[in-house]
């Protein structure tokens, strides 16, 4: 929930917003937090799934995240 406030504002202005909740996180399943090494995962099939299934392009996604989240959209990213 701490993204929500930050998912708006994409929202509001005119960009599409996935928010994503992480394993052990929220309402997802997990117990164990492993600190990037599944995560990065997690996202990678997310990104994948967004191109393929619903033609987004590649170069138009971004990512954002606090703490944990931050570190692992940077390791996504590189």
């Amino acid at each position: 929930t701490s993204m929500i406030r930050f998912a708006m504002v994409l929202y509001q202005a005119g960009l599409n917003v996935f928010v994503f909740d992480g394993r052990g996180h929220g309402l997802s399943q997990g117990e164990f937090v492993t600190y990037g090494y599944h995560e990065t995962r997690d996202i990678s099939a997310l990104i994948d799934y967004l191109i393929r299934e619903h033609k987004v392009r590649e170069k138009s996604i971004g990512l954002i995240g606090m703490s944990m989240g931050a570190a692992i959209a940077l390791q996504v990213a590189a």
